[in-house]
């Protein structure tokens, strides 16, 4: 999904180069102008940095992922030579693939919700800072990290579980 024209912000087409976009957005911190005009300056920055975190995820996923005439993932992760064709494998990557885009479209919420505010209350660094999170958020090992931490907290909560059931059967058996 592409970066757009969102609460405030011109088309990306309409919008000069980043660097432009940046010079005005970003104004000494005693000169922060608040007002409509702050506003659409850091919006279409926002904008035109989407657009190209976008655009690099997209080569990026296309490198990981894209699936060629043999089935198989691309040359950064070559299932036929480093692992096999090991199914377990397969749906692992699979699995990253889903979390990483899932890890984007939360932090790409996280933005677009915010557009709306005026430049007090969202400052422009805090913009520049929430998009390094975005695109940070699609990277293989952001998903990697983020279905460990969501694997053993199920883990933990189902041994938890058992365990608890099991306190229980002991002690309704007679001895």
């Amino acid at each position: 999904m592409r970066a757009g024209p969102a609460d405030g912000a011109r088309p990306v087409s309409e919008i000069a180069h980043p660097r432009a976009a940046i010079e005005q957005a970003c104004v000494s911190p005693g000169r922060q102008a608040d007002g409509e005009t702050a506003r659409t300056a850091r919006n279409d920055l926002v904008a035109t940095l989407m657009l190209a975190i976008d655009r690099a995820h997209h080569d990026y996923e296309r490198q990981l992922f894209d699936v060629g005439r043999s089935g198989s993932p691309g040359a950064v992760i070559d299932t036929r030579t480093r692992r096999g064709r090991d199914a377990l494998v397969h749906q692992m990557i699979g699995v990253l693939h889903m979390q990483m885009r899932a890890n984007r479209a939360t932090q790409r919420t996280a933005i677009l919700e915010q557009l709306a505010r005026p430049v007090s209350e969202w400052p422009t660094c805090a913009a520049i800072r929430d998009l390094m999170f975005y695109e940070r958020a699609g990277s293989f090992d952001a998903a990697l990290a983020r279905v460990t931490a969501t694997a053993a907290a199920a883990a933990t909560a189902e041994n938890e579980a058992a365990e608890a059931r099991a306190a229980r059967v002991l002690t309704t058996v007679p001895q």
